[in-house]
């Protein structure tokens, strides 16, 4: 009797197809009187093997994820090199241009002409910057990488941080921050 609380599934269970003459329903205790006859350990056995199964697909999928969230960090690396050339290169029509219709609602063109002068003006041309911090995110509204770097430039040292959306294979600039004590002086 002891044997029987394995099947808590239902009160009654379908006998296993090799076993099977009928298509009909059995009591839990004769199918679990079944189990312990040929062996609860092959039921375990299957459980188990069910179990790596599940765990390899699951490895599966991260890799895929992995791959294509190494894709879009290095599409979004090369769009801040591409950002830092072009403002030092005074291209503020073409940062503007390029830039996500989410970065366009919130800022005009007039106004980011001025703010990517008055940080040319503030920090001077960029020298050299590192990445500090990444961090992807995925929902609804699509995939987004933020990048954080420190970027020393001719007059001093600044923060920024820049949001891209990657989508179909292009990334577009959502957002753009930059923190530094020289932008607070005129």
């Amino acid at each position: 009797m002891a044997q029987t609380s394995d099947c808590r599934v239902s009160p009654y269970c379908q006998t296993p197809a090799s076993s099977m003459v009928t298509n009909r329903l059995i009591p839990a205790r004769a199918r679990c009187s079944a189990l312990a006859a040929s062996g609860a350990a092959g039921y375990k056995v299957f459980l188990q093997k069910k179990a790596w199964a599940m765990v390899i697909l699951l490895i599966a999928a991260a890799q895929l994820c992995s791959c294509s969230m190494s894709k879009d960090m290095t599409m979004a690396e090369q769009a801040v090199a591409q950002f830092h050339e072009r403002l030092n290169n005074q291209q503020d029509d073409a940062i503007y241009d390029a830039a996500d219709a989410a970065y366009k609602n919130a800022i005009t063109r007039e106004t980011n002409h001025g703010f990517l002068s008055r940080i040319r003006r503030k920090l001077g041309t960029i020298k050299t910057s590192s990445k500090t911090n990444f961090r992807l995110n995925i929902d609804t509204n699509g995939t987004f990488v933020n990048l954080a770097y420190k970027t020393e430039c001719a007059n001093g040292e600044a923060d920024e941080t820049f949001v891209w959306r990657v989508e179909g294979g292009h990334v577009t600039l959502v957002g753009y921050h930059v923190n530094s004590p020289l932008m607070l002086t005129d």
